[in-house]
């Protein structure tokens, strides 16, 4: 069984401080360019500023070959293993007489060994969030900030780095990039399996923390260890993740063991083409609104356009309230209503969206879905009589018609995963571990 193997697992690649580089291996560098290539020394380091990125850093001579130019693609080859590199900068100097040149380049993807006969695999992750699970004191990582997941014959084992404390300090005083977690992934029988087989599920995790945390996070470094505990293999990726910053959403950090209870669901949907295609879709566009993209407005647009689909994915296909030519045929307004209706929600304004209120009175919207569909439209359509209406409405008012926005899609999400249990309500958390159950099981 996977739980009688060691529990414990260490960074591979750790670092002490937010943002600071990690140098991923160092070695002689080989640079093909036409009919030329030249011999030197470099590394692989995994920067985070300007933005996180894996990149190729070697110093080579000058003389007898073609030394590329920003924007030229070569498979460089660092350690005896390919890095297929898109060259940002090139840089010449002479020594002591001697030539030289100096080239850094963005690499999108790099493996290295074998990922065959893997007895299990570990990652390292970029930016997830500071979680607690309540419970006994569990026997993996450095309790109680661990989760473990569980998903067709798989055992997923998150737990926070050593030193988390300092981390998540450092992240609050600078923002940017670090490893907040480390994680084994095994089979719950004990068999060996391949990287191939493993990929899937660990790229449905990658999404699963992205929606739990509500923003990206990434799954930057992983790899293989056999049956006598060395490392085998290993992959590095430049992380799509966003930066720390704190989040406002429907995962409370106080409750980790709302990661065990939804994450099966959430790789099943993963794990179906069909399923995942829509959905995925839908996620994008609540991280994207839950981050602010394009500002305020951008994000209610985003959030709004996110709410038709999650309304199709649960009225037409999960609970085939309407057909999808009923769905189709309704405005916006019943559309959204009609989601909310399924969700057992009522439409009128929170008591935290008072300004959202106020504000909707005056335009004679009589409720919270009226409200949010017509400051849509008045953004998307903007003639001079919907800006005069939507650009008059209050900072605060607009905020609040955010976060409404925001908790229609998070409920949306977890009905779609079926979720059932406990989450944490934005319009009315007070404190850090206060949950409710959600509205439909109510």
């Amino acid at each position: 069984m996977a739980s009688e193997l060691p529990a414990t697992l260490s960074c591979l690649h750790p670092h002490t401080a937010a943002n600071e580089p990690v140098t991923l291996l160092e070695g002689p560098v080989r640079v093909p360019v036409d009919n030329t290539e030249a011999e030197g020394a470099g590394a692989l380091v995994l920067r985070w500023l300007p933005s996180p990125g894996l990149r190729l850093e070697a110093e080579l001579p000058s003389a007898g070959w073609n030394a590329p130019h920003p924007g030229a693609r070569v498979n460089a080859v660092i350690a005896g293993e390919t890095a297929e590199t898109l060259v940002n900068s090139a840089r010449f100097s002479v020594k002591n007489g001697v030539s030289s040149s100096t080239i850094s380049g963005s690499v999108s993807t790099f493996a290295k060994g074998a990922g065959d006969n893997l007895a299990h695999l570990g990652f390292q992750v970029v930016n997830f969030s500071d979680f607690m699970t309540p419970g006994p004191r569990p026997s993996f990582g450095l309790p109680p900030s661990t989760a473990e997941l569980l998903w067709n014959g798989w055992c997923i084992r998150l737990s926070a780095v050593e030193q988390s404390e300092e981390t998540f300090k450092s992240l609050g005083e600078t923002g940017g990039y670090a490893f907040t977690h480390m994680g084994r992934m095994d089979r719950v029988d004990g068999a060996t399996f391949s990287a191939d087989d493993a990929e899937g599920v660990l790229d449905a995790l990658n999404r699963f923390l992205g929606f739990a945390r509500g923003a990206a996070a990434n799954l930057a470094i992983r790899w293989g260890v056999d049956a006598v505990g060395a490392a085998a293999w290993e992959r590095w990726s430049s992380p799509v993740v966003d930066p720390w910053k704190g989040r406002d959403n429907w995962f409370d950090e106080h409750h980790g063991n709302l990661l065990a209870e939804i994450f099966p669901a959430f790789a099943a949907a993963h794990a179906d083409p069909e399923r995942w295609e829509a959905l995925s879709l839908a996620l994008h566009w609540y991280q994207k609104s839950n981050t602010r993209a394009g500002g305020m407005e951008g994000a209610i647009i985003l959030g709004l356009t996110s709410l038709e689909l999650l309304g199709a994915l649960v009225v037409v296909d999960k609970t085939s309230t309407l057909t999808a030519s009923q769905y189709e045929r309704l405005y916006a307004v019943k559309k959204l209503r009609t989601l909310l209706e399924v969700l057992n929600v009522e439409p009128v304004f929170p008591a935290r969206s008072q300004n959202l209120a106020g504000f909707a009175g005056q335009q004679g919207w009589q409720d919270a879905v009226k409200a949010l569909v017509e400051l849509r439209h008045g953004y998307v359509h903007a003639s001079k009589g919907q800006r005069q209406v939507v650009l008059s409405a209050s900072n605060p008012a607009t905020f609040e018609a955010w976060q409404l926005s925001l908790w229609y899609q998070e409920l949306a999400l977890l009905y779609l995963l079926d979720h059932r249990g406990e989450y944490r309500n934005r319009m009315t958390a007070a404190w850090l571990g206060e949950v409710e159950t959600v509205p439909w099981s109510k």
